[in-house]
């Protein structure tokens, strides 16, 4: 049994490996149709420059990052609806219900509203 020691660089490379197989796995969930990943999601690539635009000896330093972006907030709501057994959404602004309930793709068998 080996046991290996990544540095900070390394751990950050794992991690944000990590986090775009999570993305790419959410895309791909239940074999999405490419119209609807398109439909639905953006992508965004974000220059990132150092604080002072330099690292090192005068070496000009620029990262991306990349960024996927759902618009679909229902698609959140079933990932998460799938894991819980009961969710309570509560709020003084949330009238009429039945368009939030279109907007997040779920269906409120029990509803308290004020008229």
């Amino acid at each position: 049994l080996g046991i290996t020691y990544l540095d900070e660089a390394q751990r950050n490379r794992t991690a944000n490996l990590s986090l775009f197989q999570n993305c790419l796995q959410i895309l791909f969930k239940d074999n999405s149709s490419v119209s609807n990943i398109e439909r639905f999601f953006k992508v965004h690539i974000q220059k990132i420059l150092p604080e002072n635009g330099f690292r090192g000896n005068h070496t000009w330093t620029e990262e991306r990052k990349l960024n996927f972006w759902c618009f679909n907030p229902g698609l959140a709501m079933q990932e998460l609806t799938s894991t819980v057994r009961q969710l309570i959404l509560t709020s003084g602004t949330l009238a009429p219900l039945d368009s939030y309930a279109s907007e997040l793709s779920l269906k409120f068998p029990i509803r308290l509203e004020n008229p």
